[in-house]
């Protein structure tokens, strides 16, 4: 994900393989997005049209990779659905039908897949990134911005997909066999304080 100032560009890679001789088009949930464009294995695509809550791609080929970039705007989701800014913080909630307020998807609890999640962002602004998996890279930018990528090993549906950018604080007590990490939010809705035990 690329942070601008006033919208979130959200460019979205996913990988399909089609089932069977039908050339039905592709149907995916989305709303309150702003489409920027649709690529079919990197190269442009023009067959799809937006309808009601939905993004209709057509003219498929069998296997393909499909990019999407849209944008969103977190701070003006009155909705609290999908990508929405809580104070300084940006939170994710996509339980039951969230998902489509973040990107074009298939938005139904049976369709399962492996997030692979890159957020950049201003790095004072925003100093923790966190989504599902672990954390398999990080690095800094110009412009005091970095950058941070999730990767969730086991497939899921998207109403499990949770992301934060926020800020917080990290202390540890003078015992070597206790950390405690208190992570405090400029979030009004999210608050959390974790203890974890290290084996004797």
């Amino acid at each position: 994900m690329t942070w601008t100032r006033k919208r979130r560009s959200l460019p979205r890679v996913s990988q399909a393989v089609r089932h069977g001789a039908s050339d039905a088009p592709l149907r995916l949930d989305g709303e309150d997005l702003k489409l920027v464009s649709v690529h079919i294995n990197d190269e442009p695509w023009t067959a799809w049209k937006e309808e009601e809550g939905a993004l209709v791609i057509s003219n498929l080929p069998e296997r393909f990779t499909l990019k999407i970039v849209n944008e969103i705007s977190p701070a003006t989701n009155t909705a609290l659905e999908g990508l929405y800014q809580s104070g300084d913080a940006l939170c994710t909630q996509c339980e039951a039908e969230g998902f489509r307020h973040i990107t074009y998807y298939l938005d139904r609890p049976d369709v399962l897949a492996r997030f692979t999640t890159k957020i950049i962002a201003d790095k004072t602004k925003y100093p923790f990134l966190l989504s599902n998996g672990n954390r398999v890279a990080q690095g800094e930018l110009e412009n005091g911005r970095h950058w941070v990528q999730w990767q969730d090993p086991f497939p899921k549906p998207c109403y499990l997909f949770a992301l934060v950018a926020a800020t917080s604080t990290c202390c540890a007590t003078p015992s070597p066999r206790v950390l405690v990490a208190k992570w405090r939010w400029s979030c009004t809705s999210i608050a959390a304080t974790s203890t974890a035990r290290r084996g004797r």
